[in-house]
């Protein structure tokens, strides 16, 4: 019992463990910059990878700020679009709103039995399944869609966005796949994925945000939340930039078989 005390008050000890933190924080700040942006959803990533190299635990929060991180570069990114939305394009702007209607009765009536559904990497598989099947089968595209038409379209969109609260689904996966089995044109199916994220994420982390007391504060290490968030936001203006290229040059089929293989990976370990 002595050698264990004398170990734990090591400063040695202490700072190598804080160093492996900050470390650790890099990695997952990386790691969802990387995959927010692709469809092969980065929270099931972080946990993947957690689990496989045995990472530092972090709080909720930190997890958090990550995702703040890659939201804000989508902000940035996208920040004609949404000047466009806010002050020029109002109607475009009811869209979103639409497609964020879905999302509230799910996560207020089923949200606390969703989070208690494990993950397994089933819910990735299906994700790579149907980002296949939207890439490879020439689903017809249309180049007028009417407002009727294009109301539906967003619902369904949102009512898949909804599905991915569950562990494993790839958000932008199951968005992108619908509005491309809808017809959309790839890039159009990708944008509006990316911009619905905004207030979904943003609103979910208010949520989030609602919990915090004086104790979860005095608990946060600040240290890592700054250095997650600034690195997932940095990487992830890499990231999203990225996504349209590929999605150019027709590779889109590669992430959707990353997907399927990253799901069955996740089943067996």
């Amino acid at each position: 019992m002595w050698f264990r005390r004398s170990r734990v008050r090591d400063p040695s000890i202490a700072h190598f463990s804080k160093i492996m933190h900050i470390i650790h924080a890099i990695f997952l700040g990386i790691l969802q910059g990387l995959t927010e942006f692709f469809p092969v959803s980065s929270s099931a990533h972080l946990e993947l990878f957690s689990k496989i190299f045995s990472l530092t635990s972090f709080d909720p929060f930190f997890y958090l700020s990550l995702h703040l991180g890659t939201v804000c570069s989508s902000i940035i990114f996208f920040r004609h679009d949404i000047k466009n939305l806010l002050f020029h394009n109002r109607k475009e702007l009811l869209y979103y709103i639409l497609a964020l209607l879905p999302l509230f009765p799910i996560y207020f009536l089923a949200g606390s039995f969703i989070k208690s559904i494990p993950f397994n990497g089933i819910h990735l598989m299906i994700t790579g399944v149907l980002l296949l099947i939207a890439i490879l089968i020439p689903f017809e595209k249309k180049p007028y869609i009417s407002p009727i038409r294009k109301s539906l379209d967003v619902l369904f969109i949102g009512l898949m966005q909804a599905l991915a609260l569950i562990p494993g689904f790839s958000r932008s996966g199951l968005t992108i796949s619908s509005a491309k089995i809808r017809g959309w044109p790839k890039e159009k199916a990708i944008r509006f994925s990316f911009m619905l994220a905004i207030p979904t994420i943003m609103g979910g982390s208010a949520l989030e945000l609602l919990k915090l007391n004086k104790d979860t504060i005095a608990k946060m290490d600040i240290t890592s939340l700054t250095i997650g968030f600034l690195v997932s936001f940095a990487v992830g203006m890499m990231g999203i930039n990225g996504i349209f290229i590929i999605a150019k040059r027709g590779k889109m089929k590669f992430i959707a078989i990353y997907c399927i293989l990253a799901g069955l990976i996740a089943y067996l370990i």
